[in-house]
C-alpha cells in the first residue's frame, strides 16, 4: 500500500512538472496537415484547406507543416514563389513519391523549406529558369533531381544525409549549383549524367560516402571554387567525360583526389598562369620559382611541378595554399614572426588533427599535417611584423 502511494505521488509530481514546463515554455504539439497539396494552373490551392496561403496568386506561403505518404506539393503553375518560412514537408520515404514536383514548369522559386523522408526531395522534369534556394533537403533517397531541365539555379541549400545522391542531374544543360553545403550523402554529393554546360561553384562538398562530384558522359561543365573534402573520390570522371574545366577547387583529404576511368579524354585543370589551378592536399611539390614555366626566380604560391592525374589530365599550376586562404605565419598571435613562433612550430611538428601536439595555427597550408612545408612558410616570413 505504501509503495503504491509513493508511486502515485511520483506520477502526480511528474505530471505537474510536465504541465508546468508546457505552461512556462508554451510547448505545443506539432500538428502537421496530411496529404498532397496541388497549386493548380489557375492559381487555386487544392484542397482549399491545405496550409498554404496566397494573396496574389504569385507568392504561396506555408503556415503549417505538411506530412504526406504520397507526393508533398505538386506545382502546376509558372511564375510563382513557394516560401516555406521554415515549415517542413515530410514524407514516408516510399518509391516513387517526391516532396516538391515541378513538371514542365518555368520561373518557379522554392525557398525556406525543409524537405525530408521522400524518395526524391525536389524533382524537376522538363523545367527551366527555376530557383531552389535556402532549403534544408535531408534524409531523402535523392535530395534534388533534375531531368531534361535547363537554366535552373540551386543556391544556398543544406543538402545532407540523403541515402543516394545529394544532387542528381540527368540530361540537363546550363544549370548553376552554387553556395550549397552538400554533406554526408551515401552516394555522390553531386552527380552529372549526360549533362553539359553546367556551372558548379562555391560549394562545400564534404564527407560523402562515394564521390564529391561524379561526371558521367558529361562535357563542357565548369567546376570552380569548391571545397571538396573527406570524400571517397574528390572528383570522378567516368564514361568519356571530357572538356570540363576544373580549377580553384580545394581537394583536401579525399581517399583519391581525382579519378579518370577512361584514358584519352582530356579536361582542363587550371586557369592558366598566374591564376593557377587547384589545391591538392597530397601535392608534395615546392614553391621556389615563378613564371609560366616555373623557371624564374622567386616564389608565387604556385607549385614548381605539375600535379599529374593521368597522361591527358594535368593541373599545370597547382596551388600551394588552399584557394582563398592566406597563411598567417604569426602562429602565436603577437603580431610578429620570431623565435616564439618557430618554437610552437617545432613542438607541433609531425602532428595531425586529434594529436595532443596538434596546433591548427601552425598548419600553414591547411593540409591537416604539420610538416616541413609549414616550417618553410614560417621561416620565409621570419622577422615580419603586423600592424
Amino acid at each position: 500500500m505504501k509503495r503504491k502511494a509513493v508511486s502515485g505521488i511520483m506520477l502526480i509530481l511528474l505530471l505537474i512538472g510536465m504541465l508546468t514546463m508546457a505552461f512556462i515554455f508554451d510547448v505545443k504539439p506539432v500538428q502537421a496537415w496530411t496529404g498532397t497539396v496541388y497549386i493548380r494552373a489557375d492559381g487555386t490551392i487544392d484542397p482549399p484547406d491545405a496550409p498554404i496561403t496566397t494573396l496574389d496568386n504569385m507568392t504561396y506561403t506555408l503556415n503549417d507543416n505538411i506530412r504526406s505518404y504520397h507526393d508533398g506539393i505538386v506545382v502546376e503553375r509558372d511564375n510563382m514563389i513557394i516560401d516555406g518560412i521554415g515549415c517542413t514537408v515530410q514524407g514516408g520515404g516510399d518509391y516513387p513519391f517526391k516532396g516538391i514536383i515541378l513538371e514542365g514548369r518555368s520561373n518557379v522559386t522554392i525557398k525556406n523549406l525543409t524537405v525530408w523522408i521522400f524518395f526524391e526531395g525536389i524533382r524537376l522534369h522538363n523545367s527551366s529558369n527555376n530557383t531552389i534556394s535556402g532549403n534544408n533537403i535531408v534524409n531523402n533517397w535523392d535530395g534534388i533531381r533534375f531531368d531534361f531541365s535547363s537554366n535552373n539555379v540551386i543556391r544556398g541549400n543544406n543538402i545532407r544525409a540523403n541515402k543516394l545522391d545529394g544532387i542528381f542531374i540527368f540530361s540537363s544543360l546550363n544549370n548553376t549549383i552554387s553556395g550549397n553545403s552538400i554533406e554526408n550523402n551515401k552516394f555522390d554529393g553531386i552527380c552529372l549524367d549526360s549533362s553539359s554546360n553546367n556551372v558548379i561553384c562555391g560549394n562545400n562538398i564534404t564527407s560523402n560516402y562515394l564521390d564529391g562530384i561524379d561526371l558521367t558522359y558529361s562535357l563542357n561543365n565548369t567546376i570552380c571554387g569548391n571545397n571538396i573534402t573527406d570524400n571517397c573520390y574528390g572528383i570522378n570522371l567516368i564514361h568519356y567525360s571530357s572538356n570540363n574545366v576544373i580549377y580553384h577547387n580545394n581537394f583536401i583529404n579525399n581517399t583519391k583526389q581525382a579519378y579518370i576511368e577512361t584514358g584519352g579524354y582530356p579536361n582542363t585543370w587550371d586557369d592558366g598562369y598566374p591564376f593557377g589551378g587547384n589545391y591538392w592536399s597530397d601535392y608534395t611539390g615546392t614553391d621556389c620559382y615563378s613564371g609560366p614555366y616555373q623557371n624564374e626566380t622567386g616564389h608565387d604560391s604556385i607549385g614548381d611541378t605539375p600535379y599529374v592525374i593521368d597522361a591527358n589530365n594535368t593541373d599545370r599550376y597547382p596551388l600551394i595554399y588552399p584557394y582563398c586562404f592566406v597563411p598567417c605565419p604569426d602562429v602565436n598571435g603577437d603580431r610578429k614572426v620570431d623565435i616564439l613562433d618557430a618554437v610552437k612550430a617545432a613542438v607541433a611538428f609531425g602532428s595531425t588533427p586529434g594529436h595532443r601536439r596538434w596546433d591548427y595555427n601552425v598548419d600553414q597550408n591547411k593540409d591537416s599535417t604539420i610538416n616541413i612545408l609549414d616550417l618553410i612558410i614560417i621561416a620565409k616570413n621570419f622577422g615580419k611584423t603586423y600592424p
